[in-house]
């Protein structure tokens, strides 16, 4: 069980945050202002909250058990994800009609998707393991 949780914590965790780990590099090599704009001001976190969403609707939808929490679990993730294209989707049509948008609050509002995302697709990854 364990192997798996820390594939899944080292694949879909880490491996996802590579772009926000780049942004820390060319914030410090650059010696821009170091800040949670600069981070993850872009919407970075809205498209890894999509990508673990679906893996876990994917991860769920396999399962043969169909039960309520399952039920509820899936059409979460799809929320999510939808949600979290959404708002990336408008932040790119603000930046493409040169709409100002404030980096924090794009990051703030990024957070929640992705603690979601991540919080369900860790249980999704827990709940496979426990049945094998």
């Amino acid at each position: 069980m364990w192997k798996g949780i820390l594939r899944w914590l080292f694949v879909s965790v880490s491996v996802g945050l590579l772009p926000v780990g780049l942004n820390l590099v060319l914030a410090l090599i650059t010696e821009i202002h170091l800040s949670l704009s600069t981070l993850l001001g872009k919407g970075e976190l809205l498209m890894l909250a999509a990508g673990l969403s679906i893996g876990a609707v994917v991860d769920l939808t396999l399962s043969e058990e169909p039960s309520r929490i399952r039920t509820a679990a899936i059409w979460t993730c799809v929320a999510v994800a939808v949600c979290a294209v959404g708002v990336y989707g408008m932040v790119l049509t603000a930046r493409t009609f040169s709409v100002e948008i404030v980096g924090f609050w794009v990051a703030v509002v990024s957070l929640v998707p992705y603690t979601l995302s991540v919080l369900v697709s860790g249980g999704c990854t827990i709940a496979a393991k426990r049945r094998d």
